[in-house]
């Protein structure tokens, strides 16, 4: 047996074995459950150092910003003034984009494995989760859609011309604390910590300079382990992006993509 990094060949025979005019080799590999698919699913990761590595900073909660390119460019008509409250009725919406090859709300593609463990997500045709949808300054999930219109699983308050597009984002941050002693010399390298960040919020951009883009996603999570702050000076960032049902036409393909347009981290010592 030889491993895969081996520079043995992997089979070796004598004279007994040359004796026979046919004989099995077999080999075997990891089996592999889930891989990455090209265009249909994207990381980026960052590493953030305090570039003075201190000892003793302790941040209680962790907070990303993102602004990403919308999947689609569809609007939510209310034929109202004011805000209005849709709870089980359905929502009017317009693409505001004749040029976006997203023309059906189903091309909108609602659902996801995205929150689901790996090992526990489908590889067939079943994608069984429904994705978070930003409409507005809501996050929701979509009950139900035709042609032009949708319903949420939750009531939300719209104004005309909301902005809608799904949210295929996760956002994870693993911490730890690096210690220098330029005394003694102690140098400490901490083990990660792994966090989740889940969408808590959405602000509306008051100056819509940009349609293409979204607003202002928040993702924010408590950095405590059993209820305790602990030092940490050393992040790694990952932002993973999901769309499992691209089209097969690359016009709409193209539109459906995600893209990471402007992120900001920071940190809170208490709130």
């Amino acid at each position: 047996y030889q491993d895969e990094n081996s520079e043995v060949q992997g089979l070796l025979t004598d004279d007994e074995i040359n004796k026979y005019d046919m004989y099995y080799h077999i080999t075997t590999r990891n089996v592999v459950d889930y891989e990455a698919e090209a265009q249909k699913q994207g990381l980026y990761t960052a590493r953030y150092t305090f570039q003075n590595i201190k000892h003793g900073f302790g941040a209680a909660k962790a907070r990303l910003m993102l602004r990403v390119k919308r999947e689609g460019e569809w609007n939510v008509i209310t034929n109202n003034d004011e805000p209005r409250v849709y709870a089980s009725e359905a929502i009017n919406l317009i693409n505001s984009d004749e040029n976006n090859a997203i023309r059906n709300v189903e091309d909108l593609r609602l659902k996801t494995e995205i929150y689901k463990r790996i090992e526990t997500r489908e590889n067939g045709a079943q994608i069984s989760e429904q994705i978070n949808t930003i409409m507005g300054n809501n996050i929701t999930k979509i009950q139900g859609y035709d042609n032009t219109t949708v319903t949420t699983m939750n009531p939300v308050l719209l104004q005309d011309n909301d902005k809608i597009y799904r949210c295929g984002y996760l956002v994870s941050l693993k911490a730890r604390e690096l210690y220098f002693d330029n005394t003694t010399g102690e140098y400490t390298v901490g083990t990660y910590d792994h966090f989740v960040l889940p969408l808590t919020d959405v602000y509306k951009d008051l100056d819509q300079t940009d349609l293409h883009l979204s607003d202002r996603l928040i993702f924010e999570t408590d950095l405590k382990i059993d209820g305790v702050v602990k030092n940490y000076n050393d992040f790694v960032l990952q932002i993973f992006w999901e769309n499992r049902e691209m089209s097969s036409y690359a016009d709409i393909k193209a539109d459906q993509m995600g893209a990471i347009k402007d992120l900001v981290l920071s940190f809170d010592r208490g709130f």
